[in-house]
């Protein structure tokens, strides 16, 4: 519950902000809830390839 209140906060206080889309479309694709062939662009690719590659050294 902790992490939908901190996403409905984040969707409040900085909606507008591309890192933010960004990051919730990497964390769909690495979670399997978006399909890989829905894809905004190249630079979210880009920017997919580099934070699933921190998801993968950090996830324990």
């Amino acid at each position: 519950m902790d992490t939908f209140k901190l996403m409905v906060e984040l969707m409040k206080k900085a909606q507008h902000e591309s890192i933010l889309h960004k990051s919730i479309e990497a964390l769909s694709h690495y979670l399997e809830v978006l399909p890989e062939s829905i894809n905004s662009d190249e630079v979210q690719e880009e920017f997919e390839t580099e934070i699933f590659e921190i998801f993968d050294d950090y996830n324990y």
